[in-house]
């Protein structure tokens, strides 16, 4: 088993002990043989705080920048498609 397999493995237990059965927010899928645990992290761009765009004003000089790569956890229902993505590092209890 790769690193990635082991430590997406691990927080999806993690989000089990926290939260109990995991229930699709579509479907209501509660049954934990009906979820796909990614083998790889999805590394997602974290943002600042962006501003609203005033009208008259170009969206361009108010786009928010990406801050740094957020290591994501993608958990997917094999019911009906819907995926659900866990920060990795709060899950690990680094934030």
């Amino acid at each position: 088993m790769n690193e990635n397999k082991e430590l997406i493995q691990f927080a999806f237990n993690v989000i089990e002990k926290r939260i109990g059965n995991l229930k699709c927010p579509l479907c209501g899928n509660t049954s934990k043989d009906n979820f796909h645990i990614s083998d790889q992290f999805y590394h997602i761009p974290s943002m600042t705080e962006g501003e609203s765009v005033e009208e008259g004003q170009t969206a361009s000089i108010r786009l928010k920048m990406p801050l740094g790569i957020m290591r994501a956890v993608p958990v997917a229902c094999k019911n009906c498609g819907h995926v659900m993505f866990f920060n990795f590092d709060v899950v690990k209890g680094e934030e």
